[in-house]
């Protein structure tokens, strides 16, 4: 009598059930490290838009002779010396800077995108506080920056304008 070696055909299909299982799991946990990375890198770009943002309006107002606030979303200012009256403000959910002279445009640059939110305010001691939210735009968590600036080129009764 000769003994066969092999596999019974219940036993291979056992083998490849048992196979599909096991790629299914590490096919979806690839695709889940996938999709959580991506996110991780979308927050990351709107975190840094939106440090880039509030960088540029520190930078700029720190050194504002008049800053007026018409609307809780814009703010614009003079610089020591110029005749020049700079803005920022929001537009297509990138904040732009915005130059004009005798309301002639002389520049308008878009420096941060993914901008969802821009809001300007005022304290009694004249301080400027802004607030900058960056991200997708839908349910995703937004990044969410707050800064304040005391210009230091403003007389005291300087500071004009709406909350």
């Amino acid at each position: 009598m000769r003994k066969e070696v092999g596999f019974t055909l219940v036993e291979v299909l056992i083998s490849l059930a048992i196979l599909g299982m096991l790629l299914t799991g590490l096919s979806m946990i690839y695709t889940m490290g996938t999709e959580r990375y991506h996110e991780g890198m979308d927050q990351m770009d709107y975190q840094q838009s939106a440090r880039i943002g509030m960088d540029k309006m520190v930078r700029e107002l720190r050194y504002a002779e008049h800053v007026e606030v018409p609307s809780s979303e814009e703010i614009r200012f003079r610089l020591k010396d110029e005749h020049q009256t700079l803005a920022f403000f929001l537009r297509d959910q990138r904040l732009v800077y915005e130059g004009r002279t005798n309301g002639v445009y002389d520049f308008q640059v878009k420096i941060a995108r993914d901008i969802t939110g821009l809001h300007f305010s005022q304290d009694e001691s004249q301080r400027i506080i802004m607030q900058i939210a960056s991200g997708a735009g839908t349910e995703e968590p937004e990044v969410i920056l707050t800064s304040s600036v005391l210009p230091r080129n403003m007389p005291v009764e300087g500071l004009k304008g709406a909350d």
